[in-house]
């Protein structure tokens, strides 16, 4: 985790999840029973007790924010959903979509005031945005991820490039679908 935070930069968001996901593992090996909203909270803390200035700052904010909405109303926003559809969110590809939409929705609506202030709108577009783009970047990872282990085996390099290509094509995705819902904003 720290590895990948400082090849990241240590970037607000990226402090976050690193401190996030120690506490929570930490939490896991402690206490048996780690909690994310315990996890967020004391890593807003640790965060804001290294740096006072970094609750300023709009991308911890954001972060924060985000997180916290994903945590406290992903799961029941996405039961809901599934009641919508009259329980017939059992297929794991239904239960991912509906998973995505509501980490979307929460995320968007908790973030949605600190927009407004600091922008002065929201552009609804970023909700569709993540609908678009959360399942690719979840695949990409995943791809890179194990095309980077398996480059390491030579015996094995030959499954690494095939996985390397799709996560590359699904990055050019990405940062196409990006580019076009900018200008649509």
């Amino acid at each position: 985790v720290l590895l990948f935070a400082a090849l990241a930069g240590f970037t607000p968001s990226v402090s976050r999840a690193a401190v996030m996901t120690g506490l929570y593992l930490l939490g896991g090996m402690v206490f048996r029973q780690p909690d994310s909203l315990n996890s967020l909270g004391l890593a807003a803390l640790i965060i804001c007790a290294v740096n006072p200035c970094a609750a300023g700052g709009l991308g911890f904010q954001l972060s924060f924010l985000a997180t916290l909405g994903i945590v406290a109303f992903c799961t029941p926003v996405s039961r809901r959903l599934a009641d919508l559809f009259g329980g017939k969110l059992h297929t794991r590809l239904a239960r991912v979509v509906a998973t995505s939409l509501a980490a979307s929705a929460s995320s968007l609506i908790f973030t949605m005031p600190v927009m407004l202030l600091a922008f002065g709108s929201v552009s609804l577009l970023s909700f569709v945005a993540n609908i678009f783009t959360v399942l690719p970047a979840q695949a990409a990872m995943m791809l890179g991820m194990f095309a980077t282990v398996l480059s390491f085996w030579p015996p094995l390099l030959f499954l690494a490039k095939p996985l390397a290509l799709a996560a590359g094509i699904l990055a050019n995705y990405l940062v196409s679908s990006s580019h076009l819902i900018a200008m649509l904003s």
